[in-house]
């Protein structure tokens, strides 16, 4: 594909990722916020909280953008989101992601029975 002479990556709104090394394991992790650019309530923003980081970013803030302008419809209000994810451009590091989000070493997770 051939680009354009004026040609920006495109961004999201409102939305900063910061690089932090965790203090209990010693891995970066990319933490991504979104904050919406009006002023804060007084109660402050509600804050929605999300693994996947890399991956699920832009379509929460799409979504948040689009539905919280129509909250008696669709009962979403303008908030902050902050997802956790893995400092690289892909949307997993599927070998990190495993070590994180799955069982230790040697175990397995309890048996789910449905009611």
């Amino acid at each position: 594909m051939t680009g354009f002479a004026n040609s920006s990556p495109a961004l999201i709104g409102n939305t900063t990722f910061h690089d932090v090394t965790s203090d209990r394991n010693g891995q970066v992790y990319r933490i991504f916020i979104y904050r919406p650019g009006d002023e804060a309530p007084e109660e402050g923003w509600p804050v929605l909280y999300m693994t996947d980081g890399n991956a699920v970013i832009g379509t929460a803030v799409d979504v948040m953008r689009a539905q919280a302008n129509y909250p008696s419809g669709t009962n979403i209000a303008p908030g902050v989101i902050v997802t956790i994810g893995y400092p690289l451009n892909a949307a997993y590091d599927p070998l990190r992601r495993s070590w994180d989000l799955g069982p230790p070493p040697g175990k397995t997770y309890p048996p789910f029975f449905s009611k």
